[in-house]
C-alpha cells in the first residue's frame, strides 16, 4: 500500500507542478480517489486508454481483465466523483 501512495503522489506533484500558479488546481486535485481497479471499470479504462494511446495503440478489454485478474494490486485508477480520469499499470 505503501509504494501506491507513493506512486500517485509522485504521479500527483508532477501534475501540481505542471499547473503551479493555479489556485483552482489544488482543489481539484483534493477531489482525486486513488483504488485498485475492478473488472467493472474496464469500459471506462478503455475510454481514458483510447484518449492517452489512440484507438490503434490502446491496450484491449482482454488485456485489462488479465491484468486485473493476475496482479489487482498492480492496476491502479484515479476517480472523481466515481469517474476514472487516470490509469496507472504496474508490473509485478
Amino acid at each position: 500500500m505503501a509504494t501506491k501512495f507513493y506512486l500517485w503522489q509522485k504521479f500527483l506533484s508532477r501534475f501540481r507542478l505542471w499547473k503551479s500558479g493555479d489556485r483552482e488546481e489544488d482543489i481539484f486535485l483534493d477531489k482525486i480517489k486513488i483504488r485498485e481497479a475492478k473488472i467493472d471499470d474496464i469500459p471506462q479504462i478503455l475510454e481514458v486508454e483510447k484518449a492517452a494511446w489512440g484507438e490503434e495503440k490502446a491496450a484491449t478489454f482482454e488485456m485489462f481483465e488479465s491484468r486485473i485478474k493476475t496482479f489487482s494490486e498492480g492496476t491502479l485508477v484515479a476517480t472523481i466523483n466515481n469517474k476514472i480520469i487516470g490509469v496507472r499499470v504496474l508490473k509485478n
